[in-house]
């Protein structure tokens, strides 16, 4: 019967163990301060919304959101937004988090029924009891 173990030469060596790197400590910059001082080749500071929405593939709207509430951005966003950024994408998690983390012990995180509260729709045409028919 055939063992089951690690071949000898597949066993990591005492001492040649891969170092493992640490996470980045937060900048203390929040989403808007790298997208606002991100520095151009030509010398001026911000990207535009069409950047923007191009690297990372959402919608203007979506945008707009992702800057109130970077929480909601996935890891393929940060990536892409990273890259643009020129930043590793680690010291970008480590901001947002950190940003999340301030923003919730200040008490400004929202529930999700506050979320849904304000996401609450208009009827696009008035109903029967508003036009005084009944």
């Amino acid at each position: 019967m055939p063992s089951q173990t690690t071949p000898s030469g597949n066993r990591p060596q005492p001492g040649k163990l891969p170092t493992l790197k640490r996470p980045p400590k937060p900048s203390g910059r929040t989403l808007e301060d790298w997208i606002t001082t991100f520095l151009r080749p030509d010398g001026t500071q911000g990207l535009t919304v069409r950047e923007l929405t191009g690297a990372l593939r959402i919608a203007a709207e979506t945008l707009t959101l992702v800057r109130l509430y970077p929480e909601r951005l996935s890891m393929a966003h940060i990536f892409a937004l990273a890259e643009l950024l020129g930043i590793a994408p680690e010291q970008l998690i480590a901001d947002i988090f950190q940003q999340v983390k301030v923003r919730s012990e200040v008490g400004l995180m929202l529930t999700a029924r506050q979320l849904r509260t304000r996401r609450k729709r208009h009827a696009a045409t008035p109903r029967a009891s508003d036009k005084g028919t009944a």
